[in-house]
């Protein structure tokens, strides 16, 4: 190796990350979806590998030929459990009980829908979590969102199609 630092290196990347295991993933949703993202991140000092399904993804390209991304939109519905509020017991209300643990008896489980989206450009990864789904697409730009300045000059996701169509 030219350079034995860096191979080493790589290889605890890779090693840490699930590198190959990603990358297997990558393979089988290319391979079912036609394309795949890939890309990276760094969460409390360590790397993370993702992969994402196509179905939810949105790309611009600076350059089109060199496969150069302006951004990467990544946005779906999810449902998630959400406990409701207490609901009040009336005359049936056990004599002698803990209220907190009639409060907890007292609350109603269900499932909502709710959108993600998070949007890499060059410069900044933008999330927005947990924004309640209605008949129509929020307006994102009034919305609460969590930016993090990641400063790498490049979007850190490459979009793979399975066969290059033109259109990305």
């Amino acid at each position: 190796p030219a350079d034995p630092d860096t191979e080493d290196f790589l290889k605890a990347v890779v090693d840490e990350t699930g590198f190959w295991g990603k990358m297997v993933h990558a393979r089988n949703l290319g391979g079912a979806m036609g394309a795949v993202a890939i890309g990276f991140k760094i969460v409390d000092g360590n790397i993370v590998i993702e992969v994402v399904d196509p179905r939810y993804c949105t790309v611009e390209y600076m350059d089109h030929d060199q496969r150069e991304l302006k951004y990467i939109q990544i946005q779906y519905k999810y449902q998630k459990n959400v406990t409701d509020a207490p609901k009040h017991m009336g005359a049936e209300d056990p004599k002698g009980e803990d209220p907190e643990e009639l409060e907890d008896f007292s609350r109603s489980h269900s499932r909502k829908w709710y959108w993600y989206r998070r949007v890499v450009t060059r410069s900044v990864d933008t999330v927005w979590e947990d924004v309640p789904c209605s008949d129509k697409e929020p307006e994102w730009h009034k919305l609460p969102r969590k930016r993090r300045p990641h400063g790498l000059g490049f979007v850190p996701f490459v979009y793979v199609a399975n066969i290059p169509n033109g259109e990305g």
